[in-house]
Parts: C-alpha cells; structure tokens; sequence
C-alpha cells in the first residue's frame, strides 16, 4: 500500500494488486516449482472444475490455468484482463465512464474505474474518465511501472495494439461497456 500514492489496494499497479497464488495439487506438481505467468482470479473457477471433473454450466471467463499447472515450463501465450468498477457490477458498468454521484463525489474507493490488460512484458492502463492519460510499462524493465511509456513515441505502435487486445477481450467476454468507452479507446478498438 502506499504505492503511486495510493492508500487502499485497488489501482492497477503490480505493487499495490499483486499476490501470490499458492497451489497444492498433490501427486500432480513437483514441490517447490514456482511459475512465473500472471493470472487472475477468475481462472481458479474453470480450474477448479476441470481438476473435478465437472462440466462448466454457463460461459465464464476464466481460462483454465491446468496446462500451467502441469507443464511449468510450457509458453502461456495469454492476457490477463483486470478491472475495477468500485462496487458496480454488470450492467451498472456498461456507462464506460466513472459513475461520479453529484452528492458524495467518486465511488465508495474514491479511484476512478480503471481496467488494464497485460500481455507478456507489457501492461496497458486506461482510467475510464474522458481525457486521461493512457498508461503503457513495460513490467520486465520497469517492475515499479513508473516509466509510462505511452507518452513515448517509439511506443505508440505497441500502445495500440495493446489498446486493441484489450477491446477484443472486453468483446470476447461480451462486456457492455465496449460501446461506450472513452476515446482513445473507441476510435482504436474497433
């Protein structure tokens, strides 16, 4: 806490969000193996049901992180998607923008909605409030994400592709807020 300013653990910065995910599949995963590929939450889900057995009911967007678990060494070629809406959910997202109440000023977190997505060595950030500052670091060599370099033109082919891999997941996991995200993200999405 305390990173980039912040005093509670919700931007989307590897220092204030990053855990460690401990697992313990007994018989299946040397001890002590540790894999370096980002993941999220959501993919404990499908994992967990692939590991029973059990059939997936609906559609979720989780990827199943066994292959990984299995096969340490094997190439995750995979984004990871984050986001944070406050306490809004589903529909209440699909406005795009940060919901600001004219009574009580910013969310109960008092953070602007962000989402980001990071692929590989890179992670984009976008703040969902009109005119921001688009972020771009590179994790491998800037591990404290204080270098932005979306404001670097030898980045800019780099910042848009990862604006467009983020698009195509929100599309992919059939987010409503697609079609009202701020620009630059609507104009490059598409």
């Amino acid at each position: 806490m305390g990173h980039h300013g912040m005093e509670i653990k919700v931007a989307p910065y590897d220092d204030n969000i990053r855990v460690p995910l401990l697992v313990r599949l007994p018989n299946r995963t040397l001890a002590g193996t540790t894999i370096y590929v980002p993941v999220n939450t959501i993919d404990l889900i499908p994992t967990f049901f692939d590991y029973a057995g059990i059939d997936i009911p609906w559609e979720m967007h989780g990827s199943n992180l066994r292959t990984v678990f299995e096969n340490p060494s094997r190439e995750w070629d995979r984004g990871v998607l984050q986001e944070n809406f406050s306490r809004s959910f589903g529909s209440q997202t699909d406005v795009g923008l940060t919901i600001v109440d004219p009574d009580k000023g910013l969310p109960n977190q008092k953070v602007d909605w962000w989402l980001f997505y990071r692929y590989g060595d890179y992670k984009y950030i976008t703040t969902l409030v009109l005119d921001e500052i688009e972020e771009l670091y590179n994790i491998e060599q800037d591990p404290r994400e204080l270098n932005n370099l979306a404001l670097n033109p030898e980045y800019y082919g780099r910042l848009e592709e990862m604006r467009e891999m983020m698009i195509r997941e929100l599309s992919r996991t059939q987010a409503g807020l697609v079609e009202n995200l701020p620009l630059p993200l609507r104009e490059h999405g598409r």
